[in-house]
């Protein structure tokens, strides 16, 4: 119950802004949670966590757009249609781009923070990773 409310409502985490929990609430912009207990061992969640650009998740490699404008695009590109990119920024809205307008294409690194690990104690660690580990 600890790391459920820590994964619904902590602020600092705002983990339901990228991610889907057990209800199926939440973002899109990183890897759907619910299953994650068949996916993954308590040890990757927590490298997850700590260092989430050491592994990634098949399909949620940063991207980023320089446009011919001279203009950024970051995020995840969920489809490549026909000429057209279509990319899940950090704020969860999708951006449509069309090809012709594409200077540049690079990697880019996750959209997941690097200093989580910082804003929780080792218990609230615990307890999250223990929410996460049940999810089914």
């Amino acid at each position: 119950a600890k790391g459920r409310r820590i994964f619904k409502s902590n602020a600092a985490l705002a983990c339901m802004r990228c991610h889907k929990g057990a209800d199926g609430e939440g973002g899109l912009v990183g890897p759907d949670l619910r299953g994650l207990a068949t996916r993954a061992t308590r040890l990757a969640t927590l490298e997850s966590i700590a260092a989430p650009n050491r592994k990634i998740t098949a399909g949620y490699q940063g991207a980023a757009i320089f446009l011919k404008d001279g203009t950024l695009v970051t995020g995840r590109v969920e489809r490549d249609v026909r000429g057209h990119l279509f990319v899940r920024k950090a704020d969860d809205q999708v951006t449509e781009l069309d090809a012709e307008r594409i200077a540049e294409r690079r990697i880019d690194v996750s959209a997941m923070p690097e200093n989580l690990t910082q804003l929780l104690s080792k218990e609230e660690m615990r307890d999250l990773l223990e929410y996460l580990a049940g999810m089914k």
